[in-house]
């Protein structure tokens, strides 16, 4: 169940998805050994958001090593990977894994913690592989980075295009100590019966900006009564991006228009990171394609038969005029 990224789109929304989860320890060996049944119903809730029920591809890139004597953190241990097996999906752990776009687009989904996929030089080869309808999961929290600030700033470059961070501060309840933190589930992503996560020492989660509709907390945890460090009663601790994109719409403003095709115009030849791009590689004639299928749908539609793009004869917008007779032109070459 590999994405395909084949030259034009066919008419279905692209669904990217990112999660992020503010401690490594909540999918940790030690977290299904102390609690089983807490676990699966995370490990249940992420992967069916991330892929659905369906079985699929999950390549892991992380680097985090075994903490003495709590064992495998993160994304790493085998009885995360046991579940997963265990559920049909099959599990590919790799942190020397080539992060170019043409890799990842053969993985339905990604789980990304520690050092070895952070910063810059990785960001645009994740985005592209969200924006072309790839799922991601990041853990936080993992210690890596010297501090929380470091981390939040090492993973800043891919999260912030989707409306997303990590906090800049530490987040324990008992500084070098696991613990069962109290959970809250806001969101239809986790079953409503999970109660629990293993903590140690996290970070918060953050959705940048409350109002944006494609952004969620999913997951706070309540960590009043736990001692340790200052901090609030309830903390958001696992956040979401989920953004169905139309095709065609590249300004992702919600419609397929004329302003589209200026950005497709405008960005041409180039590997821009447009939404609603199946072939984020390079932008060419198959994005124009795209966007003459698509032309007059907006997000609310269901993307069936496609619209017809009107002629400029019966249109009164010199520049849509304009823009048609180009396209047509070029279409024809």
């Amino acid at each position: 169940m590999a994405l395909l990224f084949a030259p034009a789109l066919s008419h279905e929304s692209l669904a990217g998805k990112v999660l992020v989860l503010g401690d490594d320890w909540m999918l940790s060996d030690y977290a299904f050994d102390i609690d089983p049944n807490g676990t699966g119903l995370l490990a249940s809730g992420l992967a069916d958001f991330l892929v659905g029920e369906a079985p699929a591809s999950f390549l892991v890139v992380s680097d985090t090593l075994p903490e003495i004597p709590f064992g495998p953190r993160g994304l790493l241990g085998n009885e995360l990977a046991q579940w997963m097996g265990d559920h049909g999906h099959s599990w590919t752990i790799d942190p020397l894994a080539d992060l170019d776009f043409a890799n990842l687009a053969s993985y339905d989904a990604l789980m990304l913690g520690g050092q070895v996929a952070s910063g810059e030089a990785n960001a645009i080869a994740l985005q592209k592989y969200v924006l072309a309808g790839g799922s991601v999961l990041l853990v936080g929290g993992t210690g890596d980075f010297g501090s929380a600030q470091n981390e939040a700033d090492a993973w800043a470059p891919f999260l912030s295009r989707f409306g997303l961070s990590l906090g800049n501060e530490l987040l324990a309840a008992d500084p070098g100590a696991l613990t069962q933190l109290p959970v809250q589930v806001e969101t239809e992503i986790l079953p409503p019966a999970l109660a629990s996560v293993v903590w140690g020492q996290g970070q918060l989660a953050v959705a940048d900006v409350p109002s944006n509709p494609r952004t969620s907390v999913f997951l706070q945890g309540d960590f009043a009564g736990l001692g340790g460090v200052s901090q609030a009663t309830l903390n958001d601790v696992g956040v979401a991006y989920d953004s169905p994109f139309l095709p065609g719409d590249f300004n992702d403003d919600g419609r397929v228009d004329a302003a589209d095709y200026t950005s497709w115009r405008d960005s041409q030849g180039t590997t821009a990171l447009l939404a609603g791009d199946a072939t984020p590689n390079s932008i060419d004639a198959a994005d124009y394609e795209t966007w003459r299928l698509n032309y007059g749908r907006t997000a609310p539609m269901a993307l069936t038969a496609a619209t017809t793009v009107p002629e400029p004869c019966t249109t009164g917008l010199v520049a849509m005029s304009a823009i048609l007779c180009w396209s047509l032109a070029f279409h024809r070459t």
